[in-house]
C-alpha cells in the first residue's frame, strides 16, 4: 500500500504577479500536468505521480519510485500510467480505479515499454517495445498486438482522433526528429505521415471537436491539421523558441509553452484566440523554462515551470504583455523573425566546418555543438569575427546539431559527419 505523504507548502504563499499567481513548488521537475477541475489535478515527474486537491497550495504523492513517463487521468479514481520503477530498472503498466489508494501493475520486459498510454473509453494502448504497441478494448483484462513500424524506436505519444483513426509520434533510433505515424482502421495497419510542417513536432493537442489537431516542436515549430492528422500546415509563430506543451480549449483558443531546451530558462506561454493567425506573450512571472500547460476552461489554467513552481490564472492569462526577447510578439499578425543568415560548409563534412553569420556577434556569445540526443559536447567562443572554424574530426559519423546564438534567440542548423 503507497504511503501518503503529505507535503504541506506553507512556506511557499501564494504570491500573485501579473495574471498569474504563484500556488508554491513541488520541489521536483514537472513533466506533464493533468487537471481534473480547477482543484484536482495530477504531475508526473521522475520520482512517481503527484496529485492536489487544492490546486496545488498542498500535494500528495499519488505514487512514488518509479519514473512516469505518460498518464491520463479520467476522473479522480480512474487513472493510467507507464513509467520505469527506479529499483528494478524495469518498465511498469499501472491502472486503477480507486485512485491512489491502489494499483494494478504489469511489468513490461523491454525496457523502452509502456512509455506512452492513452485510454478513450474502455481502450487503451500503450508501446509493447521499439516496433509494436498492445491494445485492450475492456481496459486492460485482454490486450491485442499491433505491429506499429518495422523501423525499431521509442513511442513518445499515442492519441485518438475518431473511433478509428489513431495517431503515433515515434523517434526511430538515428534520427532525432519524431516521426508521425496513422492509422485509419483501429491501429491494424500504419503509414508513416511525411510532411515538412511535421519536422521537429514534439508534442501533439486533438482538439474537443476532432476536427483540429496542433502541433508544436523546435524553434516555434507550430503546425496544424484539419484532416485527422493525413495532411499539416504550418502556422506562422513569432518567437524562435522550443515548444514542449501545449493545451486548446477548443479548435480556435489555445495555449503553448516552452523555452530554452538547452540552458532551461527563457520560459515562455503564447495565447492564440483565433487559431493561430495571432499569438499572444502571457509567461508567468519566471525565467525557468516552462514545461507544462493546463487550461481547465477559457478562464482557469495552470502552468508549470522547470524550477518546479506552479502557477495558476483565473483569466485566460490575462492582457497580453510585451515579451523582452522577441519584442513582436504580441503584434496584432502573425510576425517572422528577422532573417539571420548562418551558414555551415563543407556539409556533410568529415570533420572541419565553418560557421558563419551576417549579423552583429552578440557578446560572449557561444556557438554549442550538440548529437542527435541534444547532448551538448562542445562549446567554442565566437569572437569578434562573423565566422568561426570548428575542427571535429574525433566524433563518429552521423547526425549533429550546431546552435547559434542571434539577436531573437537561437538558431539551430543540422550538420552530417561523414
Amino acid at each position: 500500500m503507497l504511503r501518503y505523504i503529505i507535503l504541506l507548502l506553507s512556506f511557499f504563499p501564494a504570491i500573485v504577479v501579473g495574471q498569474w499567481t504563484s500556488q508554491g513548488s513541488i520541489q521536483l521537475v514537472p513533466k506533464k500536468i493533468q487537471m481534473i477541475d480547477s482543484l484536482v489535478g495530477f504531475i508526473s515527474t521522475s520520482q512517481g505521480l503527484i496529485k492536489t486537491d487544492s490546486s496545488w497550495v498542498n500535494f500528495t504523492w499519488c505514487s512514488n519510485n518509479e519514473t512516469v513517463n505518460s498518464f491520463q487521468a479520467l476522473n479522480e479514481s480512474t487513472i493510467v500510467k507507464g513509467s520505469l520503477d527506479r529499483d528494478s530498472l524495469k518498465p511498469v503498466y499501472s491502472e486503477t480505479f480507486r485512485g491512489c489508494r491502489s494499483w494494478q501493475h504489469t511489468v513490461g520486459d523491454d525496457n523502452i515499454a509502456f512509455n506512452a498510454v492513452k485510454f478513450k473509453g474502455d481502450t487503451v494502448i500503450t508501446n509493447l517495445d521499439a516496433k509494436k504497441l498492445i491494445k485492450s478494448d475492456d481496459f486492460g483484462w485482454y490486450w491485442d498486438t499491433l505491429t506499429l513500424s518495422t523501423k525499431s524506436g521509442v513511442v513518445y505519444g499515442i492519441h485518438f482522433t475518431t473511433n478509428k483513426t489513431l495517431l503515433v509520434t515515434k523517434s526511430l533510433f538515428g534520427i532525432p526528429m519524431r516521426q508521425l505515424f496513422r492509422s485509419t482502421d483501429n491501429g491494424r495497419n500504419w503509414n508513416q505521415v511525411s510532411t515538412p510542417a511535421f519536422q521537429g513536432v514534439i508534442e501533439l493537442f486533438v482538439t474537443e471537436s476532432k476536427k483540429v489537431i496542433w502541433a508544436v516542436g523546435q524553434n516555434g515549430q507550430v503546425s496544424k491539421s484539419e484532416d485527422l492528422g493525413k495532411t499539416w500546415n504550418t502556422i506562422a509563430f513569432p518567437a524562435n523558441v522550443d515548444l514542449v506543451n501545449l493545451h486548446f480549449v477548443n479548435d480556435s483558443v489555445g495555449y503553448v509553452c516552452g523555452g530554452n531546451t538547452i540552458t532551461a530558462d527563457s520560459g515562455r506561454v503564447y495565447r492564440t484566440r483565433n487559431g493561430g493567425k495571432s499569438w499572444e506573450h502571457i509567461t508567468p512571472p519566471t525565467k525557468s523554462f516552462i514545461t507544462g500547460i493546463f487550461f481547465v476552461n477559457d478562464s482557469v489554467g495552470f502552468a508549470t515551470a522547470h524550477d518546479g513552481r506552479v502557477f495558476k490564472t483565473t483569466n485566460g492569462g490575462g492582457p497580453a504583455t510585451r515579451d523582452t526577447l522577441w519584442p513582436n510578439a504580441v503584434e496584432d499578425k502573425a510576425v517572422e523573425l528577422a532573417k539571420h543568415e548562418i551558414k555551415l560548409f563543407p556539409n556533410p563534412s568529415h570533420g572541419k566546418l565553418k560557421v558563419t553569420w551576417n549579423f552583429q556577434t552578440p557578446r560572449n556569445g557561444m556557438v554549442v555543438l550538440l548529437d542527435s540526443r541534444g547532448r551538448i559536447i562542445a562549446r567554442s567562443p565566437m569572437g569578434s569575427k562573423q565566422n568561426l572554424e570548428l575542427a571535429q574530426e574525433h566524433l563518429n559519423a552521423g547526425l549533429y546539431f550546431v546552435s547559434v546564438p542571434t539577436p531573437e534567440g537561437r538558431e539551430v542548423l543540422r550538420w552530417v559527419k561523414k
